[in-house]
């Protein structure tokens, strides 16, 4: 699990395209213009593309999701627990835990299929949260 994939699974802005007319990769909302950031950290301020979506979608289709695992949340967690524990004690092992759990990737999914007005689309995984905003941003399609 990379960089990108840690910040993806604790940040609910960022969406992972998989399919489509856009580069697959990790892209983030900001207002209404989806950016695709660069892997590298060394360039991670530089925008690769841009889609500005405000009054460019023409529809949302959710097309399946993930449902959490809480038993895999539990053992992510105990096992950053018994990390924290061995490396720093006590305090380490409360750390460990909180860690595991975060970054377990234990959280809703859904896999979203957008159709802009001028024929791109492009198929993503995202939070729920993440389809809300989207909606806001004027699409007219099935949810």
């Amino acid at each position: 699990m990379g960089l990108e994939e840690i910040v993806y699974k604790l940040d609910p802005s960022k969406l992972k395209i998989s399919s489509g007319d856009f580069a697959e990769g990790f892209w983030e909302l900001k207002g209404s213009i989806l950016m695709q950031l660069p892997s590298i950290p060394a360039v991670k301020d530089t925008i690769l593309d841009s889609i500005d979506l405000l009054d460019r979608i023409e529809s949302l289709t959710n097309e399946g999701s993930t449902h959490p695992n809480p038993i895999g949340a539990i053992m992510t967690a105990g096992a950053g627990a018994l990390t924290g524990l061995r490396f720093f004690g006590i305090p380490g092992a409360i750390g460990g835990a909180a860690a595991g759990h975060f970054l377990s990737g234990n959280r809703q999914e859904l896999n979203v299929h957008c159709k802009l007005k001028d024929g791109r689309s492009f198929s993503a995984m995202m939070d729920p949260k993440m389809l809300e905003r989207l909606h806001k941003l004027g699409p007219k399609g099935d949810i």
